[in-house]
C-alpha cells in the first residue's frame, strides 16, 4: 500500500543519512582528537564513543535495507526491520546509559561549566533519547501489525 511505500522511503533515506552522520562523526572524532582531549575523555569514553558509531553505522545500513524491503513489500523486510528496531532500541538507552555514566561526569566534572549549563545538557540528553526512539518504535508497531504480515509477504 501507500503507507508502507512511504514508510520504506522514510527509512532508506534516514538510514541511508544516519549511515553518514555516523561515518561523518567517527571521521570528525579522529581527525579533531588531540592530547587535551583524549586526556578528559578517557580510554573507556573513547571505546564507547566509537563503539556506539559503529552501531549506528550498522543500525542505519539494517535501517535502508528495511527501507528497500518494505517499498518492495518482501517478507524479509519485517525481519530487518524487527532486528534494526531492536539494536536502535537497545543502543539508543544502553549507549545513553553508559554515556550518563562514564562520558558525561568526565566532561561536565572538568570543564568548570555552571551547574544550570550542566542541567540543560542532561535534559538535552533526555529528549534527544526521546526523540531518536521514535523511528524505531514507529517500524516495530508498522512491521508487527497484521497489515504488515499480509502486505509484506511476497
Amino acid at each position: 500500500s501507500g503507507a508502507y511505500k512511504a514508510l520504506g522511503i522514510v527509512q532508506a533515506a534516514l538510514g541511508a543519512a544516519g549511515v553518514l552522520y555516523a561515518l561523518f562523526g567517527v571521521a570528525m572524532s579522529a581527525f579533531v582528537m588531540s592530547s587535551t582531549t583524549s586526556k578528559i575523555y578517557g580510554t573507556a569514553a573513547l571505546i564507547l564513543l566509537y563503539g556506539r558509531a559503529a552501531v549506528n553505522v550498522l543500525t542505519g545500513a539494517l535501517l535502508v535495507v528495511t527501507g528497500i524491503g518494505v517499498f518492495r513489500a518482501k517478507r524479509w523486510a519485517r525481519w530487518s526491520g524487527l532486528a534494526y528496531a531492536a539494536i536502535s532500541l537497545f543502543e539508543t538507552f544502553g549507549g545513553t546509559a553508559l554515556n550518563w555514566m562514564f562520558v558525561m561526569p568526565r566532561t561536565l566534572g572538568t570543564s568548570g561549566m555552571p551547574h544550570e549549563f550542566q542541567m540543560i545538557a542532561v535534559a538535552t540528553t533526555a529528549v534527544s533519547v526521546l526523540v531518536a526512539c521514535i523511528l524505531p518504535t514507529v517500524t516495530l508497531v508498522a512491521l508487527l501489525s497484521r497489515r504488515a504480515r499480509t502486505e509484506l509477504d511476497q
